[in-house]
């Protein structure tokens, strides 16, 4: 496994701004930090137990209020960068804390590193939630993240980057944490039982199992204990990320019994999710071939 992280396992930052009554501003960008692999890197380890770290690198930031420290520059928007390779896969992880005090928006910027066509993806941002982007690189580049608070609000967050499963994400195996994209997704074999969870701040796992075409599968989730207006959403995805199934449910009193064929060989995923999010909630699910 080779994988970048420059020198150090994670950087942490802890940033102050200000709202202000006058036209958002953006300060000069956060960089996260440079994680496609290079050739001859050694896999990072703890250095306590001697673990593989995660290829992961997390900023956490704070602005807003009227208690708040801040410089001569006021700004409304906080940006930040990350350096990507061509050809590399990465996931974006951006959580807001529940110690923040309303929604943001969130912004992955294409038109500072093109790919194919410019543009910019906008996601809002709940309290206490976990808002995702994927993306490819087809050159080297910087690509921008913006987090747009709101006047007089204090807003804390997370913004997790990592590479994909394909280009040398390590994962924990009890939590299959990373996984909130397809990117991200953890890997399954068929036939065995996979326990999970969803935290305060998981809203979506994805897990990946490769297929053959005219193969069928069981997919099996048993009933848990859940609250009824929120129950345990399933979807089965094909390598596209095309639904092959309508959304499957699971609550306390029914389970999920389905048979999917793939018509084609490759990649499946399965998407959990929950209608309520932030809702911590344990859940096991079995994928086996059939016959």
């Amino acid at each position: 496994m080779i994988i970048k992280l420059c020198t150090i396992a994670s950087l942490s930052i802890f940033l102050f701004a200000c709202g202000s009554d006058s036209t958002p501003s953006t300060e000069p960008a956060v960089v996260i930090s440079n994680i496609g692999p290079l050739p001859g890197d050694p896999v990072l380890t703890d250095e306590l137990t001697g673990d593989p770290l995660p290829a992961i690198v997390r900023v956490q930031l704070a602005f807003g209020g009227n208690n708040i420290p801040f410089s001569s520059e006021i700004y409304n928007t906080k940006r930040l960068s990350l350096n990507v390779k061509s050809g590399i896969s990465y996931s974006i992880d951006i959580q807001n804390r529940e110690t923040s005090s309303s929604t943001v928006t969130t912004k992955m910027r294409t038109d500072f590193c093109p790919q194919g066509a410019s543009g910019v993806q906008s996601q809002q941002l709940p309290v206490q939630t976990t808002r995702s982007f994927e993306y490819t690189a087809t050159q080297d580049c910087e690509l921008i993240f913006d987090i747009d608070g709101v006047k007089d609000g204090f807003h804390q967050f997370f913004v997790d980057a990592h590479l994909s499963v394909a280009n040398g994400l390590l994962q924990d195996p009890s939590s299959h944490e990373p996984n909130n994209t397809s990117n991200s997704a953890f890997p399954v074999e068929g036939g065995a039982q996979y326990f999970s969870t969803m935290g305060p701040h998981d809203d979506v796992d994805y897990f990946s199992i490769n297929v053959t075409a005219g193969q069928s599968l069981n997919l099996s989730v048993p009933a848990h204990a859940s609250d009824t207006n929120n129950p345990l959403r399933i979807v089965v995805l094909g390598n596209s990320l095309t639904p092959l199934t309508q959304t499957l449910i699971s609550t306390t009193d029914s389970s999920v019994n389905t048979s999917i064929t793939p018509g084609f060989s490759g990649i499946m995923f399965l998407k959990f999710d929950q209608s309520i999010e932030g809702t911590p909630r344990s859940y096991s699910f079995t994928i086996t071939p059939a016959g």
